[in-house]
């Protein structure tokens, strides 16, 4: 049944996104991560807006922003100027900007019918940096605003940690995300380490990550025992 419901979940959002390209209401940008907080590069949102916004506030040393065609050039000339070090990102849509709107919009009804219960768990939003509402059309309101505003992963993560978190694992490929908590947290207690990375194995990087979260009291031998 779940995987059932995974499928339908998986086909309904995957034919939102073609019929949204196929009438051409995604509209193309660039997204360029930069090596600078957000305050560093506000004067160039204030002079490129509405055609660059922020998409993502990684951590202190790296902010990215979507940035439409016409616009780039433009874009990258003053970031030359300021001597910033940048990268164009392999995607071409922007995420997580109001320029995201057209397909924002065709989602309200599917995240209206998926959408059905608040979080048993405490779970934080990068939208709102802080933990979604009990409400359930507020809970379907942050979702839908999660593709409009910016992912505010730096102050989510300063929150989360001043609300008493210490131990963030981060689940997925590549330790990026741990790279920024260590970047946003450095100089204050806590513990980041990524499930999977690069240059270790899977088996090799989650038998560390468990050993890690078995000597911080995170998980007990019993625990691992009911799991062999």
């Amino acid at each position: 049944d779940s995987e059932e419901k995974i499928g339908q979940f998986t086909s309904e959002l995957n034919q939102i996104y073609q019929s949204a390209t196929a009438e051409n209401q995604i509209k193309q940008a660039s997204l360029i991560a930069i090596a600078a907080s957000a305050k560093r590069i506000s004067p160039l949102l204030e002079k490129m807006s509405p055609q660059v916004s922020i998409a993502m506030e990684n951590c202190p040393h790296q902010t990215v922003i979507a940035c439409l065609e016409d616009a780039l050039d433009e874009t990258m000339d003053w970031l030359g100027q300021q001597r910033l070090i940048y990268e164009l990102l392999p995607f071409d849509r922007p995420y997580h900007t109001p320029m995201f709107h057209s397909y924002a919009s065709r989602l309200r009804p599917f995240l209206d019918k998926w959408i059905t219960r608040a979080p048993q768990t405490k779970t934080y939003t990068c939208t709102l940096a802080a933990p979604f509402s009990d409400n359930i059309d507020d809970i379907r309101q942050t979702a839908y605003d999660h593709w409009l505003q910016p992912v505010q992963f730096s102050q989510t993560i300063s929150n989360m940690h001043a609300d008493g978190v210490r131990i963030f694992v981060e689940v997925g490929t590549g330790g990026n995300l741990t790279a920024f908590i260590r970047d946003i947290l450095r100089q204050q207690e806590h513990i980041a380490m990524a499930a999977n990375i690069k240059n270790r194995s899977g088996l090799t990087q989650l038998n560390h990550l468990v050993g890690l979260l078995y000597a911080q009291g995170a998980v007990s031998y019993t625990h691992l025992r009911a799991h062999e």
